[in-house]
């Protein structure tokens, strides 16, 4: 006799095959085999392995003993196999997994606040900076605000002090001297 493997309660089989045996309720939810895995490790969570291990019978025609006997499959057994990660290694995957993972995001979140601080404070630097090239070029070549003069267009107008000056001559051995 032939030995057939099946989930259990010939779960996905022929209605046929369902109905050959009396009192079968295949239920997807109890008789399926299933394995849960954690991604970032390939470890095991959960698993449940359900195996039914049947006959085949059918009538023979050269024994008349199995004259009776319908062409079916027998079930003999069922196992149900589960295994599941307990609540020690449990706590262990998630110290040395997820509170890291969870770390590193809220360090990625931090440094991106920083990022665009940081973006935000060279762009205003930016701003500043042409903002102050404008008014200073209108300061030099549109007005005569502090009775600033330049005889030479090529003579910065910025001043760097709080002093005013009013001239700057090179003079041959290439210092400069400012007058007030």
């Amino acid at each position: 006799m032939p030995v057939i493997e099946s989930l259990p309660h010939f779960l996905y089989a022929t209605p046929k095959t369902i109905d050959s045996v009396v009192g079968l309720n295949p239920n997807e939810a109890e008789h399926t085999s299933y394995v849960d895995i954690e991604p970032w490790t390939g470890f095991f969570l959960q698993t449940s392995k359900k195996l039914q291990i049947n006959i085949f019978t059918e009538q023979v025609s050269d024994f008349k003993q199995t004259d009776g006997i319908k062409t079916s499959y027998f079930p003999i057994f069922w196992l149900n196999e589960k295994t599941a990660l307990n609540e020690i290694h449990a706590g262990m995957l998630t110290e040395s997994l997820f509170t890291p993972i969870e770390n590193a995001e809220k360090l990625k979140e931090k440094l991106l606040m920083i990022k665009y601080l940081l973006m935000s404070l060279s762009s205003f630097l930016i701003l500043l900076t042409v903002a102050v090239w404008i008014l200073d070029s209108f300061i030099c070549h549109h007005g005569k605000k502090d009775n600033i003069h330049h005889e030479d267009p090529s003579t910065p107008c910025l001043k760097t002090s709080s002093i005013t000056y009013n001239k700057v001559k090179v003079l041959s051995d290439g210092y400069q001297r400012l007058t007030t």
